[in-house]
């Protein structure tokens, strides 16, 4: 996995190590890929006696890399003539990471390929090691091993190709969500996150996708006027989540994230 994404110029690797519950335990920014490729076995090793994730985000002069995060295995083939690696992060739950020209990335385009094909909007833009387990509380006690599914070294491709692939949205499209603006004598009220929840598309165990729910209440929310500020603490307070992430770092971080897109998304809509 990191020789794949040296191969497509990437020199640097921002390193987070998170515990069981979420919280960021350390973190070490910029560390040369060449001493990560030395140091990795032990690390992951230390990090599984310690139930910690560790998870990396890459940097390359060369390529802009977008993170496809949540898609459906009926997904992958359509993805995997283009993409750089593939990833199972879970039982069921893939990951693909993309590669295109650095000249041709624009703060847009990640968006609307994630809108096409139907990721998670709110991809961070780092992930999980191959090799090393998934701890998350709801994986107890036998958390997966991130699995690397697919490589092709040195792929990097052309916003055309995605396009020719019919993966990216047009920049208009909408993402599945209804966010519809309130009567004015409503002006006060905030969107209904339940409602958010029951409309989410469902994932392959037949549950609604609470990342799109909180997606779909945030852009709801700011839609209607609210302040990004008052919509990541309605939408902590509301989301659907894991209680045991309700008041942690990593949740609040992950809750700013969705607003960030959202607002993001709002504007590409426009």
């Amino acid at each position: 996995m990191l020789k794949t994404f040296v191969s497509v110029g990437t020199t640097t690797f921002d390193m987070t190590i998170t515990s069981l519950s979420g919280e960021k335990v350390r973190y070490r920014p910029g560390v040369p890929a060449v001493d990560l490729h030395r140091t990795i076995p032990s690390i992951i090793v230390d990090a599984e006696q310690r139930a910690e994730n560790v998870i990396l985000r890459p940097h390359s002069h060369h390529a802009f890399f977008i993170q496809l995060d949540d898609l459906a295995a009926t997904t992958l083939p359509r993805i995997e003539p283009v993409a750089l690696l593939t990833l199972e992060t879970s039982p069921g739950s893939y990951q693909a990471w993309v590669a295109i020209k650095a000249e041709e990335a624009n703060k847009n385009f990640g968006l609307r390929l994630r809108q096409g094909t139907g990721a998670d909007p709110n991809a961070s833009g780092a992930t999980r090691i191959a090799g090393s387990r998934n701890f998350k509380p709801k994986y107890a006690p036998s958390y997966p091993v991130v699995t690397l599914l697919a490589y092709s070294p040195r792929r990097i491709t052309g916003r055309s190709n995605l396009e020719a692939l019919d993966l990216v949205a047009k920049p208009r499209e909408q993402l599945h969500v209804k966010a519809t603006m309130p009567p004015r004598t409503m002006s006060k009220a905030w969107p209904c996150y339940k409602l958010s929840l029951e409309r989410a598309p469902k994932k392959a165990d037949g549950t609604p996708d609470r990342s799109r729910a909180d997606f779909a209440f945030a852009l709801t929310a700011l839609s209607w006027g609210k302040p990004p500020s008052e919509v990541i603490e309605r939408l902590a307070a509301s989301s659907a989540r894991a209680p045991e992430w309700r008041d942690s770092y990593a949740w609040m971080r992950e809750v700013e994230r969705t607003v960030v897109h959202a607002a993001k998304y709002a504007r590409v809509a426009q």
